[in-house]
């Protein structure tokens, strides 16, 4: 019988810990052999460290960058979509945001539509979030930050990325991707998705009915008809013919 030296041991098991922490889930016996192998390696003499697995925080990281990878892209209009607000105060009105733009400072009232801010958590899960409106940077930005302390909205396009005709601003959605086969849109404007009208989907305005549940069954919606490796103008196509009642355009 060949013999193994501790080098040999050594190597072998952290080799295959290595590899096993490259796959897409590491599991939690990851972790429980790098106990054993640090008490195998404490009774034979052999120094602790296995180069390539230090800890299995790089499991974590290997795992946190493969599920990032969102396959569609999916693009919110910010005012009357998830929010509202106006310049003066109401009992119905909750954040109070200050906007400096310029010289000027002006006060702004928000409220946050009904299960927006759960809408955001549940739907980043499957799809690369972002914002695209015709607001100015300094008053979306204060929005955006207090209807998503967590982050989940990636990136950011405001009034100087739509294009403008007749006074009217509309957004062209390969300013945020050019793949137009995984991007889509949902706004209460039509115009806003005209340049694209294919890849949109119209929500009802909101302004202050706190019984709204449009988010929640858009939500659903999403979840149940949006599939891996299909053509987003597709599906939307698809839950147009099928939800009816529930898609206005």
């Amino acid at each position: 019988m060949e013999y193994i030296s501790k080098s040999n041991i050594a190597k072998i098991v952290g080799n295959t810990l290595v590899n096993a922490s490259t796959t897409e889930r590491c599991k939690k016996i990851i972790s429980w052999s790098w106990e054993m192998l640090g008490s195998i390696l404490i009774m034979m003499g052999s120094p602790l460290s296995v180069k390539g697995l230090d800890s299995d925080d790089d499991c974590k990281d290997k795992i946190t960058a493969k599920e990032t990878e969102k396959e569609f892209t999916l693009v919110l209009d910010l005012d009357e979509t998830l929010i509202h607000s106006e310049m003066e105060r109401t009992s119905f009105l909750d954040e109070e945001i200050i906007v400096k733009i310029g010289n000027t400072i002006e006060k702004y009232y928000v409220k946050i539509r009904p299960f927006a801010r759960d809408f955001l958590k549940a739907l980043s899960k499957y799809f690369e979030l972002v914002i695209f409106t015709a607001a100015l940077k300094e008053y979306a930005d204060k929005v955006i930050d207090y209807l998503d302390p967590s982050g989940f909205i990636k990136r950011r396009f405001y009034r100087d990325s739509c294009t403008k005709k007749d006074g009217v601003f509309y957004k062209d959605l390969t300013k945020v991707n050019s793949n137009l086969e995984k991007t889509f849109i949902i706004d209460n404007s039509l115009s806003g998705m005209s340049l694209n009208p294919q890849n949109g989907i119209l929500v009802k305005s909101w302004y202050d009915d706190l019984k709204d549940q449009e988010l929640k069954i858009y939500d659903a919606m999403l979840k149940k008809n949006v599939k891996p490796k299909e053509n987003i103008v597709q599906c939307i196509k698809q839950m147009k013919r099928k939800y009816p009642k529930n898609i206005l355009n």
